[in-house]
């Protein structure tokens, strides 16, 4: 996995995987494995976004284990700090260096990302918890299973619920027309998972929870 500096862009000197976590020794953050199948599954490119000190070794590994097995991700801060937006921590960067920090060539690489998801912090319970948690092996069979259709599902192959779901998603969002494409494209991919041969909206709205939104 190649890791960028999130200021310059530059490439960084690559951190040993042997200090990564397992896959099955990161904590919580199945909306973010979720994301990381689906995008192994399609080969989509990936951004998540880290707003916590705590998470950064469990968003290098999440990366690493996603760039691993045929996604593209890449792990990016809302600002410097990484605080700005956080419920629990305060931003103390100035807004001239968050405007900066979202002009970056990481932060515009993530702006145009198939899909975009956020680390949450683990609860307490959450790090306590000592079950067994699903292997990457158990994933990985899963993606072996799944047949990919030749192309991505069309606007004109979409019934009228998803065309009602996609009409309001595009006013909300203002997705262009390349942005609804990634939306089918990921939809697509989340429909093969499923085993499914006809998209509905379940299928879409998923996908639709991985776009970015400016805030």
């Amino acid at each position: 996995m190649t890791v960028h500096c999130s200021h310059c862009g530059q490439l960084l000197p690559q951190i040993n995987p042997l200090v990564w976590l397992a896959w099955e020794q990161i904590p919580a953050q199945c909306h973010v494995k979720r994301a990381i199948e689906v995008a192994c599954t399609g080969k989509h490119s990936l951004a998540m976004l880290v707003t916590s000190n705590n998470l950064e070794i469990d968003a290098a590994s999440l990366a690493y284990w996603a760039n691993k097995y045929g996604a593209q991700a890449i792990v990016v801060t809302p600002c410097p700090c990484g605080n700005y937006g956080s419920p629990i921590r305060e931003c103390t960067c100035a807004i001239e260096l968050i405007a900066e920090h979202h002009q970056s060539p990481v932060w515009q690489m993530a702006e145009h990302a198939d899909m975009w998801i956020e680390l949450v912090e683990p609860t307490t319970s959450q790090k306590l918890d000592s079950r067994p948690r699903e292997s990457i092996t158990c994933m990985l069979a899963r993606i072996a299973k799944v047949k990919l259709p030749d192309q991505s599902i069309k606007l004109d192959e979409l019934d009228d619920g998803c065309m009602q779901l996609l009409s309001a998603v595009v006013r909300q969002l203002d997705l262009s027309t390349w942005q609804i494409q990634r939306v089918l494209n990921v939809a697509t991919t989340i429909m093969a998972l499923a085993g499914a041969k006809k998209m509905n909206a379940a299928h879409l709205a998923e996908a639709v929870q991985y776009r970015y939104r400016q805030t």
